[in-house]
């Protein structure tokens, strides 16, 4: 299943990037929106991997990737699917990125939490795959190993089944395609960034362009339905975004300086504590609260100690931000480990108890 979205691959893309502790420099130049025209996201197959990483289960005996749908215009006009049947294999230049192949292949068959770091210089390598018209121009198939460059060999050897592959179609035909593959587990547990790092300061307004969005729904990791699970992902990740700048504004407004980094928002004043932030979007279900508070609470705790760098000596204050008000259990909950609560009213007004606003400035 293929969903093609540009706007979807490209947010992918970058939010696996900054989990691999890709600096967000890097990210927006890699992934400028304004370098492609095009772009999809597909989970692979037992179908579409190679021999060595197809399943045990699986009677599947092809190792090219399957493209069907709308994907397929991205590789070929409706009119070239039309004639271009039989034709022979074409070749199409490829920009893989160094990290996302160590990363793949660093995991092997694993598909869960395991510690990676990279300490080489991210870069792009050029390479070369082919495409082909089969199936009376329903389907495209890309790669054969004997015709693919070395990079994109690699490539292929880390990617197994439902795993996701990103596409991007530079608008410079020159280019060919920016691609990325992306391990099927949740992205929040790809990787633990390397302690220490320097939290970068930002502007309220641009604050979370880039940041590592922790606040995912469930259902995204299982990739059953990638349309439903991207269309879920955006949201939250615009709704998350939104609610780190709002609160970013207030405190801006209030002299804070803002800092952003692995935690969704720092902020910093003469003569204040730090403050830690960690903002969750909620859906209205009691589910979705229970797992957003246990995130919530554990990633505070975590940042206390670890991942704030430049601060980690400062006297911190832990905050939850919750885009709506919780039950009266789970605040109790965060004020017996030291963190305090707030949350945005109907209004878009920041509430809580009386002690956290007046420390913040706010009552």
């Amino acid at each position: 299943m293929a969903e093609v979205s540009l706007e979807g691959a490209l947010n992918i893309g970058k939010e696996y990037l900054e989990n691999l502790g890709v600096a967000n420099g890097k990210i927006n130049y890699f992934f400028n929106k304004e370098l492609f025209e095009d772009g999809f996201i597909q989970s692979l197959t037992d179908a579409g991997v190679i021999n060595a990483n197809k399943s045990s289960k699986t009677t599947a005996k092809t190792t090219h990737i399957h493209i069907t749908g709308p994907s397929r215009f991205i590789f070929y006009t409706e009119e070239e699917l039309k004639t271009a049947g039989g034709l022979e294999d074409d070749r199409i230049s490829v920009k893989l990125l160094n990290a996302n192949i160590a990363h793949l292949l660093f995991l092997g068959k694993q598909r869960e939490m395991i510690d990676f770091h990279f300490t080489d210089e991210v870069q792009l390598l050029s390479s070369h795959t082919v495409k082909k018209v089969s199936s009376r121009g329903q389907q495209v198939q890309l790669s054969k190993k004997s015709l693919d460059g070395q990079d994109f060999i690699r490539f292929r050897s880390g990617l197994y089944a439902d795993d996701l592959l990103v596409f991007l179609k530079y608008k410079d035909s020159q280019e060919g395609y920016l691609v990325l593959g992306i391990p099927a587990i949740k992205i929040e547990h790809i990787i633990s960034p390397l302690p220490g790092r320097k939290l970068s300061q930002v502007e309220a307004t641009s604050i979370g362009a880039y940041s590592v969005n922790q606040d995912r729904d469930r259902e995204i990791s299982s990739l059953v339905d990638l349309s439903k699970a991207t269309s879920i992902r955006l949201d939250r990740s615009m709704r998350h975004q939104k609610l780190v700048r709002i609160v970013a504004k207030k405190l801006n407004d209030l002299g804070y300086k803002i800092f952003e980094g692995l935690i969704d928002c720092l902020a910093t004043k003469v003569n204040s504590e730090v403050l830690i932030f960690e903002m969750k979007t909620l859906d209205g279900t009691a589910s979705d609260e229970m797992h957003q508070v246990r995130d919530a609470l554990g990633q505070l705790l975590y940042y206390e100690f670890l991942q704030i760098g430049q601060f980690e000596s400062a006297n911190k204050l832990k905050i939850a931000c919750f885009e709506s008000g919780i039950s009266d259990k789970h605040r109790e909950l965060f004020v017996r480990n030291g963190c305090y609560v707030i949350w945005l009213d109907s209004t878009g007004e920041i509430r809580g108890e009386t002690e956290i606003l007046k420390l913040l400035g706010l009552y």
